[in-house]
C-alpha cells in the first residue's frame, strides 16, 4: 500500500539519472507537474516515446573517471546516534564534507539542493522522497508489463500520480521485478535515479536504497558522486550556473530559469548568513515525523511554528519542563531526546525484497 505522507504536493523535481521528473504529496492533490532531471543513462528515450528534453549526462560521459567519491563516512555526523537506523536528518558534518569534496563552500551546496530540489529527503513515515519513472520500468524490463501493467510501465514517462501513490507504484512493480522497480525511481534529496547506482560505485541498486533509507547525509553523497561523475565540480566551483543547469536539466533549463535561480540562492546563502541552522533542521525533520510539523517547514530557521512543534512534542512526552517560547538554536540535548523517540517510530518500508522473508524493521529489508 502506499506509505503515508503528509507533505504536499511539490512540483516534480529535477533527479540524477533521468530525463524526465519528479514530485510528492497528500493524495488529494493533483499530480505533479513533470520536471527535468540530470541523467548519465547513455542513450535516447525509446523509439514509442515522444521527444522528451534532454537531461544532464545524456550520452556517453566525457569526464575522466573521478578520484575517490564521498564514502558512506559523509552520512556521520558529530551528533550521537544510538538508536535510529533509518531516517537521520542531515548534518552540518555531512554538508562540510560533502562541500570538501567537491571544491565547494556549504552555499554551492544549499544552492543547489535548494533549487534542484525540495531540500528533504524523506516523507513524513521516514521512507526515503521517490518518484517511479514508468518509462524506466518498461526500459529496464524490455517492455514485458506494458500490456498487462501499463501504468507503471510505460514506453512514455508520466502518470506519476501524488506522492502518496509512489511506494504503492514501487510495489507493484516490485512484486514484477525488484531490482529493474528500484532502478526505476529516483531517491532522496538529490532524486538520483536508482539506475544510476552502480555507475556511482555503489555495489547494486539494493545497497544504494539501504544507505538511501539510512539519512539524508547519504542521499547528498550519492548526488555529490552523480555531479563529481558527470563533470560538473568544475563548473559549480566556477558558479558557471549555464553549464551545470544545462548538463544538470537539460536545454530547457532556460525555461525555468535554472541558471539564474541558482546564481540568486548562491547569494542568499554566501551573503546574508542564510544556510541553515542544521541543529533546527535536524530538529525539524524529527518534528515532522512526530507529525508537530509540516514538511514545507524544514528550512532549518527557528520561528514561531518550530517553536509551537517543539513545545507541544515535549509536552506529549511529559517534558512539561522544557520551555521552548525563547529558543534560538536547538542543543545536543533536546536533538537527543528527539531522535531517541524517532528511532523508536515503526518503519514504514513497504517493500520485501526476494528471499528476505516478510516483515519490515530497518535498514537490511532491501
Amino acid at each position: 500500500g502506499a506509505a503515508p505522507v503528509s507533505a504536499p504536493t511539490p512540483t516534480p523535481r529535477p533527479r540524477g539519472g533521468d530525463n524526465v521528473s519528479a514530485g510528492g504529496a497528500p493524495v488529494t492533490a493533483p499530480p505533479p507537474t513533470p520536471r527535468p532531471r540530470p541523467d548519465i543513462d547513455g542513450g535516447p528515450a525509446p523509439a514509442t516515446a515522444p521527444a522528451p528534453t534532454r537531461r544532464p549526462g545524456q550520452g556517453p560521459v566525457t569526464a575522466e573517471r573521478p578520484t575517490p567519491r564521498p564514502g558512506r563516512e559523509m552520512a556521520e555526523g558529530p551528533t550521537p546516534r544510538p538508536q535510529m537506523q533509518i531516517g537521520w536528518a542531515l548534518t552540518q558534518q555531512d554538508v562540510e564534507n560533502t562541500a570538501t569534496f567537491l571544491g565547494v563552500t556549504p552555499a554551492h551546496i544549499w544552492a543547489v539542493v535548494s533549487v534542484e530540489t525540495r531540500g528533504y529527503g524523506f516523507f513524513a513515515d521516514r521512507t526515503p522522497a521517490i518518484l517511479f519513472e514508468r518509462h524506466y520500468f518498461s526500459r529496464l524490463t524490455g517492455g514485458a508489463f506494458d500490456a498487462s501493467h501499463g501504468d507503471i510501465s510505460n514506453p512514455r514517462f508520466g502518470g506519476y500520480g501524488a506522492s502518496s501513490q509512489q511506494y504503492s507504484r514501487l510495489a507493484r512493480a516490485a512484486a514484477l521485478d525488484y531490482d529493474a522497480a528500484l532502478k526505476s525511481a529516483s531517491w532522496g534529496i538529490g532524486q538520483v535515479m536508482g539506475a544510476n547506482a552502480e555507475n556511482l560505485d555503489y555495489s547494486s541498486v539494493r545497497e544504494f536504497v539501504e544507505l538511501a533509507r539510512k539519512s539524508e547525509g547519504e542521499q547528498l553523497t550519492a548526488m555529490a558522486r552523480f555531479i563529481d561523475r558527470n563533470g560538473l565540480k568544475r563548473p559549480m566551483q566556477r558558479r558557471d550556473w549555464t553549464f551545470f543547469a544545462r548538463r544538470y536539466n537539460g536545454p530547457s533549463f532556460a525555461k525555468n530559469k535554472y541558471d539564474t535561480r541558482l546564481e540568486a540562492a548562491y547569494q542568499l546563502y554566501s551573503t546574508s548568513g542564510r544556510l541553515p541552522d542544521w541543529k533546527v533542521r535536524q530538529a525539524q525533520v524529527y518534528l515532522v515525523y512526530f507529525g508537530e510539523l509540516d514538511a514545507r517547514g524544514v528550512d532549518g530557521l527557528i520561528g514561531r511554528k518550530t517553536r509551537a512543534a517543539l513545545n507541544d512534542f515535549f509536552d506529549s512526552i511529559g517534558r512539561t519542563d522544557i520551555d521552548t517560547s525563547g529558543l534560538q538554536t536547538v542543543n545536543d540535548d533536546l536533538l537527543s531526546i528527539l531522535s531517541n523517540r524517532a528511532g523508536q517510530l515503526p518503519d514504514a518500508w513497504p517493500l520485501t525484497a526476494p528471499g528476505a522473508g516478510s516483515g519490515g524493521g530497518g535498514v537490511g529489508v532491501v
